[in-house]
């Protein structure tokens, strides 16, 4: 038996119940590719214990805790996780991890408004 349920697009979806087995079709986004055929083998990267493998990753990182820690995104990091879902496929395939982290953050940044206008860019022109 199967409940229907939306995703964040709005597009209905099939997931089991809990305790029920049962076929289960639904939509995914490219962000939930675990299963899918025609992307190779998952790449197995060595454990060497680093947390960050270039500096601008734990910069990248820092940025994300600042804008979380001043409330620009949630503490539960549900805002984070929805906008990297939101990045057009083809740019989401193309990024790393920590990339992902940067486009999602400049992405909520600019939702919420807190960007300067095009034109401005902060900088102050003479006529």
């Amino acid at each position: 038996m199967t409940s229907l349920l939306a995703d964040a697009d709005g597009r209905r979806c099939r997931r089991p119940r809990p305790g029920v087995s049962g076929t289960v079709s639904y939509m995914s986004r490219v962000h939930d590719m675990g299963g899918q055929t025609g992307f190779g083998p998952v790449p197995v990267a060595d454990d060497d214990g680093r947390f960050f493998h270039a500096d601008w990753e734990a910069r990248v990182y820092a940025l994300v805790r600042a804008l979380q820690r001043h409330g620009v995104i949630n503490r539960q990091f549900d805002e984070l996780r929805d906008a990297i879902e939101r990045i057009p496929p083809a740019e989401y395939l193309a990024l790393s991890y920590y990339e992902r982290w940067l486009r999602a953050a400049e992405m909520l940044v600019a939702e919420k408004g807190l960007l300067p206008d095009d034109a401005d860019h902060g900088e102050h022109r003479h006529g």
